[in-house]
């Protein structure tokens, strides 16, 4: 909705954008933005509304995330007067180096369990090194670190979106020893799955 309260055009170029990238699955592609400033346009508007989103966002006070959302649909309200900005939408495809970690990523998704080398060559197309090394080279984490970084998010939201029992949980993500499951949560995240739990439920 604009400042007069009237709903923004479902042909506006964020709606477009947004309602296409629902479309799109995760990692496919990346679609860029370009917004220029038009000439003889003062700044002062979107620099006034960094400043309220910086302030809202350092700071404490109740009601903090819907602030942000607000400040948000302003932000994109500002960037799609096109008396004040040129935009403008580009779309790279990926490399194959990327597509490999798109295939990697996606997979882990949806799975419980760390891929075997015969499954990540299958899966890719590849020889299990090569793929180890796109890995490092595009995230830093070798493959195990990078299929385990996704099942232990898995496992996080887990604990906080069901009142599933932890060990269940351990299981679900592919983890047999309950043991070792709470040691890499808590080297990846700093507290015990149920610490965690505690605290994400008392925030």
């Amino acid at each position: 909705y604009d400042n007069h309260g009237t709903q923004l055009s479902i042909g506006s170029f964020f709606y477009l954008l947004f309602t296409e990238n629902k479309k799109t699955p995760f990692y496919t592609a990346k679609e860029y933005i370009n917004f220029k400033i038009n000439d003889g346009v003062s700044m002062l508007p979107l620099s006034s509304l960094a400043e309220q989103m910086i302030t809202e966002i350092s700071g404490m006070r109740s009601g903090k995330s819907y602030m942000m959302k607000a400040l948000l649909c302003r932000l994109i309200e500002m960037m799609e007067d096109q008396n004040m900005y040129t935009t403008k939408a580009y779309y790279a495809k990926l490399s194959n180096e990327e597509e490999v970690l798109r295939k990697i990523s996606y997979a882990y998704e949806h799975k419980s369990g760390i891929f075997s080398r015969s499954e990540i060559e299958k899966l890719t197309g590849y020889n299990s090194d090569y793929v180890e090394r796109i890995v490092k080279k595009l995230t830093g984490k070798t493959l195990s670190e990078l299929g385990r970084s996704f099942l232990l998010k898995k496992a996080a939201l887990m604990l906080t979106e069901t009142n599933m029992k932890i060990g269940t949980i351990c299981e679900e993500v592919g983890y047999s020893n309950r043991n070792y499951f709470n040691k890499i949560f808590s080297d990846f995240y700093g507290v015990t799955p149920s610490e965690y739990r505690k605290q994400k439920l008392t925030l």
